[in-house]
């Protein structure tokens, strides 16, 4: 896991926003994550969103049978103010 913090926007969105960037997250985790600071685990909605290292996103949790709990997922957003 790697953790930065950045100013930026994403696909879709117009306005930049403050971030903590997080890679190499394991899925359950950040789906674990997605639940508690949103409510649901969808990964497009909300203050923690999924998205690819190119910043193309938001996207969806995908799961299929050879996902682990310690896949490792793409990179996560947490929207922050400060």
């Amino acid at each position: 896991v790697a953790i930065t913090f950045d100013y930026g926007t994403h696909t879709g969105i117009t306005a930049s926003y403050n971030y903590m960037h997080i890679t190499a997250i394991p899925l359950e985790l950040a789906m674990a994550m997605d639940r508690l600071i949103d409510g649901e685990a969808d990964g497009t909605k909300g203050d923690f969103i999924r998205v690819a290292s190119d910043a193309t996103g938001p996207l969806a949790w995908i799961r299929s049978s050879e996902d682990k709990p310690t896949t490792v997922s793409n990179s996560v957003r947490w929207k922050m103010d400060f």
